[in-house]
């Protein structure tokens, strides 16, 4: 008896090509209120390949959004060519940033016209940080 391998769709091979999306603080140890925390982002820049599906290639381009929930209320949406930005915080304590990233594309076989693929793979890192109130002290 034979079987054949399972085949993945074309999402599922899309998927197993994103690039694992992730984003640094600077101050790593985390900043003062009403000062920079700098961001920098990875992974959410544009993809071209070539998927070998079945007997044919179909090329892809992917295009990612990438929405930043910042952990004090606010939110803010990058193009994915964006790599570095600011966040302020006005409020001590700890924040838990959500870099979300949400791709679409197109798609097409040898020889036909791009076709779309709509917004709905997302990908999602995750980083805490500790928000610091400046402690003032004054001398003689």
């Amino acid at each position: 008896m034979r079987t054949r391998a399972a085949q993945l769709s074309l999402s599922d091979q899309i998927r197993q090509v994103l690039p694992e999306g992730g984003f640094t603080v600077m101050p790593r140890t985390g900043a003062l209120i009403r000062e920079p925390l700098l961001v920098r982002s990875s992974g959410c820049e544009d993809i071209r390949k070539k998927l070998p599906i079945l007997d044919t290639e179909i090329e892809l381009y992917l295009r990612p959004k990438v929405q930043w929930d910042w952990g004090d209320g606010s939110t803010d949406i990058w193009p994915g060519n964006i790599t570095r930005g600011v966040h302020t915080y006005l409020r001590p304590g700890r924040h838990l940033i959500t870099m979300s990233c949400t791709w679409s594309g197109q798609y097409r076989i040898p020889d036909s016209p791009w076709e779309e693929i709509p917004e709905g793979i997302i990908s999602n890192a995750y980083r805490q940080v500790e928000i610091y109130r400046a402690q003032v002290f004054f001398t003689e």
